[in-house]
């Protein structure tokens, strides 16, 4: 893959940033970093956090069953958590 005087030779997506391996225009390899906003269905939530079902974004898991619609979409606030808890 090229653009214009940059070869690019590899290309890695990680959680919060891509990391670019490329050709200068004196062919030397140079390692770029760029911070990207990645797609909410594709995050990963952290250990004390939990996904909410439709919104696909991250809650905290004490968020969960408190009569808050955190999620948007009341999935923090499903019997599959909760169980029958009526608020």
């Amino acid at each position: 893959l090229s653009q214009g005087n940059l070869y690019f030779t590899n290309a890695f997506l990680t959680e919060t940033y891509v990391e670019v391996l490329r050709l200068n225009t004196t062919f030397r390899k140079v390692l770029l970093k760029t911070q990207v906003d990645m797609p909410r269905h594709l995050r990963t939530c952290q250990p004390e956090e939990t996904k909410c079902q439709s919104t696909n974004i991250c809650i905290p898991r004490s968020y969960l069953c408190d009569g808050d619609n955190d999620c948007g979409d009341m999935s923090d606030e499903s019997p599959t958590h909760c169980g029958e808890q009526q608020f």
